[in-house]
């Protein structure tokens, strides 16, 4: 190998090397960034996370109907660190707050802030109004417990599911334990069908919005 053929080779691994080390960083930027990305619907439960770095604001007041009903959600931020990552987790329902102008009334959905409300649904007087003067109640979905003991509260903790009246009064379970839910439809007027995993088997559940409570469940069939 003469002279200048050394050269070319040095340079030319001098350039892998560069494009090698810039890549690395790149890619180094890129899982530190995603390791401290902002995530929402997950609470920590470990003694260390509760003391500190929390945070609680009420959000925005939504109006209900015309009966001057509002309510607004109480968000929780929170810091978690872990050995391997950094979360800021925020936007994360722990309880909601009814308030009524006329009559002077405020009240919260439950008595306690430890549970994760993962969603809120809007249930109608009539089905598929999507109005929001129509509104006759609402269905909860709130994680209670660290079901899988992984010290946080998030999708893969066992769920309930609630019903209340439009005020938040009335708050009833009529659903627990479930590992996820496949669908939520308010198909008539009173009636809601809920499609659910539980134990590794789908069941679809029959509310009835204006008792409720269930009426039906069904264990729905996985083969022919």
């Amino acid at each position: 190998m003469n002279k200048f053929d050394k050269f070319l080779w040095r340079i030319n691994g001098f350039i892998i090397l560069s494009v090698g080390i810039s890549a690395l960083i790149a890619v180094t930027f890129i899982f530190l960034d995603f390791q401290k990305r902002d995530v929402q619907n997950i609470v920590s439960i470990k003694k260390e996370d509760i003391k500190s770095n929390i945070e609680l604001e009420i959000g925005y007041f939504q109006k209900i109907n015309s009966n001057a009903d509002f309510l607004a959600p109480l968000y929780l931020t929170q810091n978690i660190d872990r050995s391997y990552y950094s979360k800021n987790s925020s936007n994360n329902i722990k309880n909601y707050l009814f308030v009524n102008l006329n009559r002077n009334i405020q009240k919260w959905l439950f008595n306690t802030n430890e549970y994760l409300i993962f969603e809120k649904r809007d249930i109608y007087k009539v089905a598929n109004s999507h109005r929001a003067e129509e509104i006759s109640n609402f269905l909860f979905t709130v994680i209670r417990a660290d079901s899988n003991g992984d010290e946080v509260l998030n999708y893969q903790d066992r769920k309930d599911i609630y019903i209340s009246e439009v005020d938040g009064s009335n708050l009833t379970l009529v659903l627990k334990d479930i590992d996820k839910i496949v669908s939520i439809s308010q198909y008539e007027n009173n009636l809601i069908a809920i499609f659910y995993e539980k134990d590794s088997k789908i069941y679809s559940s029959k509310i009835n919005t204006f008792l409720r409570k269930e009426i039906e469940n069904l264990k729905i069939k996985d083969t022919l």
